[in-house]
């Protein structure tokens, strides 16, 4: 007999379980040795990050003080005042924002080819 399927987490521990299980897992290795920001090609970058769990950001959701283009050369000046829900939610949790990651324009695409951006 086939086990039942499972979702995020046992039936104990919650919808989020799974997720907290890795958070603390990884958690506990990053901040047992901080390291510099990973590097690579970013849209956007902190010029200091903060301290926490590398998260580079898909260039589509809102960063409070940094560039964020939607992939549009149209919003090639934006700059957020107010950090995406999930953004502030993922910092909250220990995350750190380290860069911006590249989309294709309004994340209207499949490969992230950006006429604009590259």
């Amino acid at each position: 007999m086939l086990d039942e399927p499972r979702s995020f987490g046992s039936k104990s521990a919650g919808s989020t379980g799974h997720f907290r299980q890795t958070h603390e897992r990884s958690s506990s290795v990053l901040k047992a040795a901080p390291q510099a920001a990973p590097q690579g090609i970013y849209l956007a970058r902190p010029e200091q990050p903060a301290e926490g769990i590398p998260l580079a950001v898909k260039d589509l959701f809102d960063t409070a003080g940094l560039t964020t283009t939607y992939g549009s050369i149209v919003y090639a000046e934006h700059v957020p005042e107010k950090s995406a829900e999930a953004v502030s939610k993922l910092e909250a949790a220990g995350y750190a924002n380290v860069g911006k990651t590249n989309l294709h324009e309004f994340a209207y695409g499949i490969t992230s080819a950006n006429p604009h951006f590259g």
